[in-house]
C-alpha cells in the first residue's frame, strides 16, 4: 500500500512543476560595424534573439551589452564623452515613435570591456522590451550617438526569462498521474474482493 501512495505522490509532484517555467537565457547580436559622427548622430538597427518566442515567455532581466573603437585610431579625438542612447520600435508605433529604454553613457572607446545598458527600472524595462520584441525574436532598434566619432563594433543582447504564459501540465505528468490512479484503484479492488471468499472484506 505504501508504494503505491509513493507512487502517488511522485505523480503529483510531476504534475505540479509541470507548468512551471524555469530560467532560459537567450542571447543575440548586431555585429556589423555601425559608425556614429562627432556630437550626434542616428543609426537604426535589427538584432535578433534565436529561438525566442515573446509570446511564450516574460523578460525577467536583460543586459545589452556594447563594444565600441575609434574611426582613426585612439589619438585622433581626445577629449570627447561618448554616449549610445537606446530606444525600441513597439508594436503598432509610427515611423516616428520609438520607445526610450536607455543609454550607455560611461563608454570607454577601445577598452575591451566595452559598456552595458541593464535594468535600472524594473517596473517598465523588461516589460516593454519583451513587447518590442516580435514572436520571431526580432528587435527593432534606434541608436543616438553623442560625442566624438566612434564605432559600435558589436551590440549583443542577453535576457532571462522565468515565467511561462501556458501553465499546462506536460503529457508525461498527466500520463505518470493516471498511472498513480490506476494503481490504487486497483489495489483498492484486490482488498475488497478477496479469492475463494463469498463476502466482501470490511
Amino acid at each position: 500500500m505504501k508504494k503505491y501512495f509513493l507512487f502517488l505522490l511522485v505523480s503529483v509532484f510531476c504534475l505540479s512543476i509541470g507548468g512551471t517555467a524555469w530560467a532560459t537565457s537567450f542571447e543575440g547580436a548586431f555585429s556589423e560595424p555601425t559608425s556614429f559622427a562627432a556630437y550626434y548622430d542616428v543609426n537604426y538597427i535589427q538584432l535578433s534573439l534565436n529561438g525566442y518566442d515573446s509570446s511564450q515567455y516574460t523578460i525577467d532581466d536583460f543586459t545589452f551589452t556594447g563594444m565600441f573603437s575609434y574611426p582613426d585610431g585612439p589619438d585622433t579625438i581626445k577629449g570627447y564623452y561618448y554616449q549610445l542612447l537606446v530606444s525600441i520600435k513597439l508594436p503598432g508605433a509610427g515611423a516616428d515613435d520609438w520607445q526610450w529604454l536607455g543609454q550607455m553613457q560611461n563608454i570607454q572607446v577601445g577598452s575591451p570591456a566595452g559598456d552595458t545598458l541593464g535594468v535600472t527600472e524594473p517596473d517598465w524595462q523588461p516589460r516593454v522590451l519583451n513587447e518590442a520584441l516580435s514572436e520571431d525574436g526580432v528587435l527593432t532598434m534606434k541608436l543616438e550617438g553623442c560625442g566624438g566619432d566612434f564605432i559600435l563594433d558589436e551590440l549583443s543582447l542577453k535576457i532571462t526569462t522565468s515565467e511561462s504564459s501556458s501553465p499546462v501540465p506536460e503529457p508525461a505528468s498527466l500520463v505518470l498521474l493516471g498511472s498513480g490512479l490506476m494503481g490504487l484503484t486497483c489495489l483498492r479492488f484486490r482488498r475488497i474482493i478477496k479469492p475463494g471468499r463469498n463476502r466482501i472484506a470490511v
